[in-house]
């Protein structure tokens, strides 16, 4: 797995050592690209996945082609909201849909966590979805709201398909309108 690539026009390290610098990489004047790699910086559009060139110099990056049998990168278990390697409706579609509502604190949490969490509280839940945010916008409408995100994904989690997925569920604004589309974009989440 790659986290982060930085592509600079100078030699960066010399020597016959090399520590490696933790964490994700910043920009500075000789950062030609800079991809990190973050769900934010990763857009899922219609069987494409990019990156965002973090260096300010616009070199956008496609993933998952330039060879035969190439796919796009999924983010591992980005909606498995309380982390326990189960993505289910009851757990962390109702997670999900109640911090769209702004639920906070116990009612964030209560009787939504699974058995196994790694994140259990909303100390430690609410902050991951805030990362997610961008993700989260299934419906591609520029804003992610509870009754047309949430529903697409509660009601995905819950196995609807085509019309019973999207009915009443999409953004006046949708750009990923369409319930096939919809669906591939949440798998793109699991």
């Amino acid at each position: 797995y790659l986290d982060t690539l930085r592509i600079s026009d100078s030699a960066r390290y010399s020597g016959d050592s090399f520590t490696p610098p933790p964490g994700d990489l910043s920009d500075d004047a000789n950062t030609v690209v800079l991809f990190n790699f973050a769900v934010d910086d990763i857009t899922f559009d219609q069987g494409t996945a990019t990156v965002a060139d973090l260096s300010g110099n616009m070199h956008t990056g496609t993933l998952g082609i330039g060879f035969p049998g190439a796919t796009f990168p999924r983010i591992p278990s980005t909606i498995d909201v309380d982390g326990n390697g189960s993505i289910t409706p009851l757990t962390d579609g109702l997670l999900l849909l109640r911090y769209f509502f702004s639920f906070t604190g116990a009612t964030l949490t209560s009787a939504a966590v699974g058995t196994g969490c790694g994140r259990c509280d909303a100390a430690s839940i609410h902050p991951y979805l805030s990362s997610l945010l961008g993700a989260l916008d299934v419906d591609s409408d520029g804003s992610v709201t509870p009754l047309t995100d949430g529903l697409l994904i509660l009601r995905y989690l819950f196995g609807f398909t085509g019309a019973t997925l999207t009915t009443g569920a999409l953004g006046n604004d949708c750009d990923r309108c369409e319930a096939g589309d919809i669906a591939t974009y949440i798998q793109g989440l699991e």
